[in-house]
């Protein structure tokens, strides 16, 4: 067996690069163990960091839903207000239609009521062709009514010739028309008894004119006036109907006609 030997200087030399070799690993060693607390303590940083961020962004979220949340709620709130007032208000103004509708319906049928029984009247007065004593005829806005009738023998200023005698005819004129109206005994009124035509009398006449409180049915009429007077005649004891017909005009006025029965 052979043996190597070494210089002294050979131990010191291996020795020293053990020694630095110890060295390094063990500086290499702390510098890691130094480098992995550093990295340990940034990741801790980072994700304490990434925590307390996803924590605020979690009562971020939160916040915004809770926000999200109110807003609906007022929404809903305010959409059921309104809608509320609407049908209030519509049935506020359903209610005010109804009844503005009813009593304009109610109105109406015042005034057709009014219309019809104005018509009514009217077709009455049209269709009647002679009026009885006390009952009014309308004639172009002039009401003409016989009021009441006398039987007169006569007096000192006429006297009605033998087998007859006088009728004194009270009658009232109204003039509903907008016009002044003339109105004459003679002219106005003809009249017949028993279908015979009666000729004007001056006996009769002059009997009335000498009556106390007896005017004749004569004179000008205004616009809502009336006129009250007498028309007179000379008719046979034995008579049994006067037919007396009134116009507003001698030559194209309409006609109505009266009937005075003998009592």
């Amino acid at each position: 067996v052979e043996f190597y030997t070494f210089s002294p200087l050979t131990y010191y030399v291996a020795f020293a690069m053990i020694l630095s070799n110890i060295i390094v690993i063990a500086c290499c060693r702390k510098k890691f163990n130094a480098s992995r607390t550093i990295y340990d303590s940034m990741v801790e940083f980072i994700s304490l960091s990434y925590k307390q961020k996803e924590e605020k962004m979690d009562q971020t979220k939160k916040s915004k839903k809770k926000v999200i949340i109110v807003v609906v709620i007022v929404l809903i709130i305010l959409v059921a207000a309104f809608g509320s007032n609407n049908d209030k208000n519509k049935d506020e103004d359903s209610i005010t239609t109804s009844t503005n509708q009813s009593n304009a319906n109610q109105a109406n049928n015042q005034e057709q009521t009014t219309e019809n029984n104005d018509a009514s009247q009217q077709e009455e007065t049209e269709d009647k062709k002679i009026f009885n004593v006390g009952e009014p005829a309308e004639l172009e806005g002039v009401s003409v009514c016989i009021k009441e009738t006398e039987i007169s023998k006569g007096n000192d200023w006429g006297k009605p010739s033998k087998g007859n005698q006088f009728v004194y005819v009270k009658a009232l004129i109204e003039n509903n028309s907008e016009e002044d109206i003339t109105v004459s005994s003679i002219a106005s009124f003809d009249a017949y008894c028993d279908d015979y035509k009666l000729e004007d009398s001056s006996e009769a006449l002059m009997a009335l004119s000498s009556e106390k409180n007896k005017q004749s049915l004569d004179g000008t009429v205004a616009s809502g006036k009336k006129l009250e007077g007498y028309l007179c005649f000379e008719v046979p004891k034995n008579w049994k109907n006067i037919e007396l017909h009134y116009t507003d005009n001698v030559w194209f006025g309409d006609k109505v006609m009266f009937s005075i029965k003998n009592k």
